[in-house]
This record gives C-alpha cells, sequence and structure tokens, in this order.
C-alpha cells in the first residue's frame, strides 16, 4: 500500500513538471495596471448636504423623544394626583 501512494505522489510531482506558462498579451496586462486607477476614480464621498440632513432628522427625533418623555410624566403625575385624592378616604381606615 505504501508503495501505491509513494507512486501515486510521484505521478503528481511530475505532472507539474511538463506545465509552462501561459504568454500573457500585452492588452490583458494593460487593462490589468489600469484597474486600480479606474477604481481610485469610482471612489465618493458623502455630500456635506446629506451629512447634515441626517444629522438634522436625528436631533428632531432625539427632541420628539424628549417632549413625548416630559408630557407623558407630567400626565402621570396629574393622574397619580387624581386618583390619590379619589382614594384618600382609604387614608383613613
Amino acid at each position: 500500500m505504501n508503495l501505491n501512494e509513494d507512486k501515486w505522489i510521484d505521478q503528481i510531482l511530475s505532472s507539474t513538471e511538463k506545465k509552462s506558462e501561459i504568454p500573457v498579451s500585452e492588452e490583458l496586462r494593460q487593462r490589468l495596471m489600469r484597474i486600480p486607477s479606474e477604481m481610485k476614480m469610482r471612489s465618493s464621498t458623502i455630500p456635506m448636504r446629506a451629512v447634515f440632513a441626517v444629522a438634522a432628522g436625528i436631533a428632531l427625533l432625539i427632541s420628539l423623544n424628549v417632549l413625548a418623555l416630559k408630557n407623558t410624566s407630567k400626565k402621570e403625575v396629574i393622574e397619580h394626583a387624581i386618583y390619590t385624592e379619589y382614594f384618600s378616604y382609604l387614608e383613613q381606615l
């Protein structure tokens, strides 16, 4: 069995000796060399107007959340006062 494995390994190693490089055409080489410069031209930045619009939207959402939080806490205090006044007779018991 070891002999078969050695033979198999030798066949694989000898198969690489028969391979040769394929010549690359000059046109393909130039196209490959142009890829980095084309990629740099395609990169873009986010416009500052869009950044400010997103920041303003986030600020608006935060302020609305704070406003809603303040209004709901006031209502809870008012409702709590109503219930306390209504059930005040139970304090005597």
